[in-house]
């Protein structure tokens, strides 16, 4: 998908990292730049879990709440028809993928959540890309073919189109690092890539 307002649909890891942030609204249609939206799946997966609530606290908020609604995708009819055809195709091929990827690796059998695979299904339906840290829908999305961005990905996308400044990302990085936010393997390293410097957890 190549277009200068991609639409981009946020998992659940990807859009809490994205609220260490204080720039608002961060999800949702913008002028420009990438146009972050949510599945009603992925936005349950936060406000129906305490133990995220319980971690996250500042974003259990109405305005983050009124944020996430806004930019949670609604399907007609036909859509979500083609969705739940979409989902029932793909839940096949990434257990097969994860599956062999899996017994490669010599790992224990990794499988996509049920909100995973409805926002693959949606991406699918409506031509979007995926965002998401996560190794088992990152390696059947691109597997697949969709276009796929991690969290930093994204960072570097807001900052190239004037969304956020440079300021706001390296706060925003020096609180997944305080934090301890558990973020993905050679996240550093794409960081670098992006911005060629160092994340750093000290901004003096």
């Amino acid at each position: 998908m190549t277009t200068n307002r991609p639409r981009v649909i946020v998992d659940t890891n990807c859009y809490l990292r994205l609220y260490f942030t204080d720039v608002r609204p961060m999800l949702g249609p913008h002028d420009d730049g990438p146009e972050l939206l949510i599945c009603q799946e992925l936005n349950d997966e936060f406000w129906r879990s305490k133990k995220l609530r319980r971690k996250y606290t500042w974003i259990d908020t109405a305005a983050h709440k009124e944020e996430m609604n806004a930019a949670t995708i609604t399907l007609d009819a036909k859509n979500s028809t083609l969705v739940n055809r979409a989902r029932k195709t793909l839940e096949a091929q990434a257990y097969s993928l994860l599956t062999a990827y899996c017994a490669r690796e010599n790992i224990g059998l990794r499988e996509l959540s049920d909100a995973d695979l409805t926002a693959l299904a949606t991406a699918d339906v409506l031509n979007a890309a995926i965002a998401t840290d996560e190794w088992p829908l990152t390696h059947v999305a691109r597997t697949l073919q969709f276009d796929v961005f991690s969290t930093v990905d994204i960072v570097a996308e807001l900052e190239r189109c004037g969304r956020i400044k440079r300021e706001h990302r390296l706060a925003l990085v020096k609180d997944w690092l305080n934090y301890e936010e558990e973020l993905p393997r050679g996240w550093e390293d794409r960081y670098f890539v992006h911005f060629d410097e160092r994340a750093v957890s000290n901004l003096n």
